[in-house]
């Protein structure tokens, strides 16, 4: 869990949604299904080794999916941009954990 939470911190403070899954030649709609479709396969309720993120988006709602063990954590930014509009029309966004002290 640790190791997550570095990863965060360190793709908040340097990285930003524009990457291979959104060129700016496509519509928000392209972009968020090739986001979609880049996520790995979700693992059944109660697999072994499965993580589970949520993940709460700025218009306030919450996004809850189980990634497989080993999976990047470029597939949490693919959800975010699959997920929200905004994203997927090419608005910069950063990933922070919600740890007390860690904001």
């Amino acid at each position: 869990m640790e190791k997550v939470a570095q990863d965060l911190c360190f793709i908040a403070a340097h990285y930003h949604c524009l990457d291979a899954c959104c060129p700016a030649t496509q519509s928000a709609e392209e972009v968020a299904a090739n986001a979609e479709a880049a996520l790995p396969a979700e693992p059944p309720a109660g697999a072994a080794g499965a993580c589970v993120l949520a993940v709460r988006l700025p218009d306030g709602s919450r996004v809850e999916r189980r990634f497989p063990p080993g999976t990047p954590l470029a597939s949490v930014r693919h959800l975010c941009i699959a997920r929200q509009a905004e994203a997927a029309r090419g608005r910069a966004f950063s990933l922070s954990t919600g740890m007390p002290g860690t904001y």
